[in-house]
Formats: structure tokens, C-alpha cells, sequence
């Protein structure tokens, strides 16, 4: 009897232990399960950041070459804003050659007009004379002498 009893206690305490092994292998079990699930979430996050990089890369490539593109426009506007003040210097120039060449031309006619009322004036003096002179005188060509 007392063999039983032995045999009784240690396939009790070895149904125990089997128990107990099972309720720690379903908690392994649990916790395999749950790291799974983190594993696959952060592996989901790293994929996301994985795009999440290559979509920052390419935006990153893309302002580069935005960047390069203006950088290349305004050396463009610089030449252009160079060439156009050349050709502003040019005509301020050609406005200061007209002006210098309008104001000659104004001295010339000022003087070739002063020259021409004098001589109309000592024309007229000179008209005086012979009309007086005619008066005087009714032989036209002697009139006209002093005017040779």
C-alpha cells in the first residue's frame, strides 16, 4: 500500500511539475508572441522610415537641383543686367554726343543769324544811303556803286 501511495505522490507531484512547466510554457509562450508582435511593428516602423528617408532624399535631390537651376538664373540676369547696363552707358553716351552736337549746332545757327542781321542791318544802312543818294541822284548806276 505504502508502494501506492509513493507511486501515487510522485505521479502527483510530476503531474504538478508538467503543470507547472505548461502554465510557464504558455507564459513563454505569451511573451513570444507579444515580442513578435513588437518585432513586426518596429519592423513595420523601420520600413516606414525606410520611405519615409528615400521620399526626404529624393525631395533633397530635387530643391538640389532646384537650387542649382536659379543659382544658374541669376548668373543668367547677372550677365543680362551687365549687358543692359553697357548698353544704357552707350546711350547716355549718344544722348550727351546729340546734346554737345545740338547745342554746336544751336551756337552755329546763333551766330550764322547774328551774321545775317548784321549784314542785313548794314544792308539796310547801306539802302538808306542810296536812297538817299538817289534822291539826290537819278543815275541808277551811280547808286549803286557804294552796294559794289
Amino acid at each position: 500500500h505504502q508502494n501506492s501511495n509513493f507511486m501515487a505522490e510522485k505521479i502527483n507531484k510530476l503531474e504538478t511539475e508538467n503543470l507547472t512547466k505548461n502554465v510557464t510554457i504558455q507564459e513563454q509562450s505569451v511573451k513570444i508572441d507579444e515580442l513578435s508582435k513588437s518585432l513586426r511593428d518596429k519592423d513595420a516602423l523601420l520600413v516606414a522610415s525606410g520611405q519615409q528617408n528615400a521620399q526626404l532624399q529624393e525631395s533633397n535631390e530635387n530643391l538640389s537641383e532646384e537650387r542649382d537651376r536659379l543659382v544658374d538664373e541669376a548668373i543668367e540676369m547677372d550677365k543680362t543686367i551687365d549687358q543692359l547696363k553697357g548698353k544704357i552707358a552707350e546711350l547716355e553716351n549718344l544722348v550727351e554726343e546729340i546734346e554737345a552736337e545740338s547745342v554746336a549746332r544751336y551756337k552755329k545757327q546763333c551766330d550764322e543769324t547774328y551774321q545775317l542781321d548784321s549784314k542785313l542791318t548794314n544792308l539796310r544802312s547801306d539802302f538808306s544811303d542810296v536812297s538817299l543818294k538817289k534822291e539826290k541822284s537819278t543815275d541808277c548806276d551811280s547808286a549803286l556803286i557804294p552796294l559794289l
